[in-house]
């Protein structure tokens, strides 16, 4: 028999009240006969007398018992100041709110929000999740994240999820300013043909509708390669020969980033839209911090935004 976190506690309640078992036992809130059972069969398994006895009661704790009782002490302090720490950092994860957002929308639309909103609040802690599409759905599925932006359609159950439109857009194509499609005004989808194209990988929304557009038009375009990085195929239709076919916006500080970047955009005529949706499991109570993130996030894009 060794001793365990509940019986060091029976040794150090026997002493506090001075060996009267009765005392102890009401201060622990358990039966006498449990603490006297707990010390004949300590002391006899272990064959070692922790207490001294006249007539029959508890007097005393013997030499040895008081070098394990100053042990169990310390041990006790320990146990109690992990259990403490454990407590205050459960205290703080309650404030740790996980947001999966793809890297396409984390670029195009996240840029500002989550420093300006850490810095106006820094009681709250965000981990932004950054997968794609697919996983992220998935993540939400399995209550990994308290809410995700997925791009639609992102075949969730309405009665399970709340859905909410954050920007209406469109794929775009992305080139290099010396390319012939640079200066036309507007794009069809036939004047890719022949040409070489890249697009987000197989888990983004984005690359199915494209790929299904192609096939719809009847395209002669040729995939060059596939990306998880909308950055990387951004800043590779700048300097290659290639046309980036990706998800864009209309925000001031995006266009700027195309300009740093020296790529050109052009819409087509017939376009795919692109519709980031902020998706979260429907509860019958959200946390204060949970319902604050979310419904500035909606609050944010509504004002640069005519769609609801």
């Amino acid at each position: 028999m060794r001793l365990d976190i509940p019986q060091m506690n029976y040794l150090i309640a026997i002493v506090d009240a001075d060996f009267n078992l009765s005392d102890a036992a009401k201060q622990i809130y358990v039966t006498q006969s449990t603490l006297s059972q707990f010390i004949l069969n300590f002391e006899k398994s272990e064959n070692v007398q922790l207490f001294v006895r006249k007539n029959g009661r508890l007097t005393a704790l013997t030499p040895v018992g008081k070098q394990i009782y100053d042990e169990v002490l310390e041990i006790i302090q320990k146990y109690d100041h992990i259990g403490n720490l454990i407590e205050k950092e459960g205290q703080k994860r309650k404030g740790m709110i996980r947001i999966g957002i793809p890297s396409t929308s984390l670029r195009i639309l996240f840029t500002r929000f989550f420093p300006n909103y850490l810095m106006e609040n820094p009681e709250v802690s965000i981990e932004i999740v950054e997968e794609d599409n697919k996983r992220l759905r998935q993540m939400l599925l399995e209550n990994e994240l308290h809410f995700a932006i997925l791009e639609a359609p992102t075949f969730l159950d309405d009665k399970k999820y709340e859905q909410h439109l954050i920007l209406l857009s469109e794929i775009a194509a992305f080139m290099r300013p010396q390319s012939p499609l640079a200066k036309k005004k507007i794009l069809k989808w036939s004047d890719l043909d022949d040409q070489f194209i890249t697009l987000l990988d197989e888990d983004f929304a984005s690359n199915d509708a494209t790929l299904a557009k192609l096939e719809e038009v009847n395209s002669k375009a040729k995939v060059l390669m596939t990306s998880s990085s909308w950055d990387y195929l951004v800043e590779s239709s700048a300097i290659n020969d290639v046309i980036a076919i990706l998800p864009t916006a209309r925000f001031n500080r995006y266009l700027e980033r195309l300009n740093y970047i020296g790529v050109v955009e052009k819409r087509f005529e017939d376009p795919i839209p692109y519709k980031p949706m902020i998706c979260r499991p429907k509860k019958k109570k959200y946390s204060q911090i949970e319902n604050h993130i979310f419904e500035t996030m909606l609050e944010g894009f509504y004002r640069i935004s005519r769609y609801h």
